[in-house]
Formats: C-alpha cells, sequence, structure tokens
C-alpha cells in the first residue's frame, strides 16, 4: 500500500526515473503541460485563492515576516500560498519548513493526488518522501 507525503514508507521497490530534477519558475509550463490533465480545470488565475483588500494586506504581511519566498504579484504560480495562508490563519511558518501538498497547483513539479486541485485520475501518490506514478511505479521526483 502507497503512503501518503508524511505517511511511513512502504516497502515497494520503484523505477527510478524522475522527470524533473528542479523546481522553480522555469519549469512551470513544462509542470503544467504534465500535469494539466490530472487537474480541475482552470486558467492560471483560478489556482489563486482571492482575498479581499484587508486580508491581501495581512497575507502580504505574513510574507514579510516569516520571510516566505513567494511573490504575490506573480500571476502563474506553483503554491496556492494565498489558500494556505487562509487556511492556517496566517499562522507562524518556520523558516524552509516544508508547505503541505494540499495547495501545490498543476504549475508545480510535485503536483500530487494530495493537492485540492487534482482530480480522482491524478496518478502521482507520495510513498515516503518519493512521488511515484502508480500507473508505472515510476519515482518521478524524490523530497529533501
Amino acid at each position: 500500500m502507497l503512503a501518503g507525503g508524511s505517511g511511513g514508507a512502504s516497502r515497494r521497490r520503484h523505477r527510478v526515473g524522475r522527470v524533473f530534477r528542479t523546481e522553480g519558475h522555469p519549469l512551470l509550463g513544462r509542470a503544467y503541460a504534465r500535469n494539466a490533465r490530472f487537474a480541475t480545470p482552470r486558467t492560471p488565475a483560478h489556482y489563486q485563492t482571492p482575498l479581499d483588500p484587508a486580508h491581501e494586506l495581512m497575507f502580504r504581511a505574513w510574507l514579510n515576516r516569516y520571510r516566505i519566498p513567494f511573490d504575490p504579484n506573480a500571476r502563474r504560480v506553483d503554491y496556492d500560498m494565498r489558500g494556505y495562508f487562509l487556511h492556517s490563519g496566517g499562522a507562524p511558518h518556520p523558516a524552509g519548513a516544508h508547505f503541505p501538498d494540499t495547495f501545490k497547483t498543476p504549475f508545480d513539479t510535485t503536483f500530487s493526488r494530495e493537492s485540492r486541485y487534482a482530480t480522482r485520475r491524478n496518478p502521482y501518490v507520495w510513498d515516503g518522501n518519493r512521488l511515484i506514478d502508480r500507473r508505472s511505479g515510476k519515482v518521478m521526483a524524490v523530497s529533501r
């Protein structure tokens, strides 16, 4: 049985053949081309939770306070940071700590079934620290 992103690792063997070896803005288009068919159909702007002006100010202050590396002016994003902010209630976020997959968009190289934007057809699941394509058993990514 495959485990979730934070669960224990299974003993299954998987073929290693990572699709992406890095992350970041230059890969947004390639990641989306691979993931779009497994995501809820939307435009890039729809993968960002809208905030009213007061919450937007609080969100930007939160980004600055916790030095979160996110461009609030970006049109295409690999993470719905505004959605996370609302969900967490603006809770403190330790520098360098991982954000949950829940708010990853299909522009992320490690977009998985755990995302709120994924369809049930999304074959990418976490097995410990490895993102696995359930169709082939191929390791798509390894988290640090």
